[in-house]
């Protein structure tokens, strides 16, 4: 269909059409006080305003009909939302050891940043561990990209090596 040859043959241009479209669509859903009088001098709408007013405002006229396939469009997204699980992290069997020499060797699976990944405090934190009394021996970080309802995640497999700091004070 020709849309613009459409609403030329009514003396109007697209955006004069949406424009009114939008001030009868308030109209209908009581968010405007314009009589529909005024919205058809307004706008030049060749219909009378029981006409306009009939075909607009009941459940056959246009900004019903838009209006009802827009929220059911919406709540069909959601089903589909809600009915897709959420991915979950990939399987990983997180494991803290005790060392002869009483350090503590950390592996897990954390969220950080690139950054971070290079930070000791960083790192000590995210295994659990107080940077106040351990100290980091040596880190090894591994990235994981996780796809998320929010987009995709950076996840590192962390492995850290910690032995308790000897100059607490």
């Amino acid at each position: 269909m020709d849309f613009e040859k459409r609403l030329n043959d009514y003396g109007m241009t697209p955006e004069q059409y949406e424009v009114s479209i939008e001030e009868i669509r308030k109209k209908v859903l009581g968010e405007s006080d314009k009589d529909w009088t005024e919205i058809i001098d307004d706008y030049r709408i060749p219909l009378s305003r029981n006409t306009l007013r009939n075909q607009c405002s009941n459940v056959y006229g246009s900004i019903f009909v838009k209006e009802y396939f827009d929220e059911k469009k919406r709540k069909e997204m959601e089903e589909i939302s809600e009915a897709v699980a959420p991915l979950s992290l990939p399987k990983y069997k997180e494991q803290t050891d005790v060392n002869k020499d009483g350090s503590y060797t950390s592996d897990k699976l954390i969220e950080i940043s690139e950054e971070d990944s290079k930070n000791p405090e960083f790192l000590l934190n995210a295994h659990g561990f107080d940077p106040i009394k351990w100290e980091l021996v040596s880190a090894r970080n591994s990235i994981w990209n996780q796809g998320s309802k929010s987009g995709i995640k950076n996840l590192y497999s962390s492995k850290i090596n910690v032995k308790p700091r000897t100059d607490i004070s």
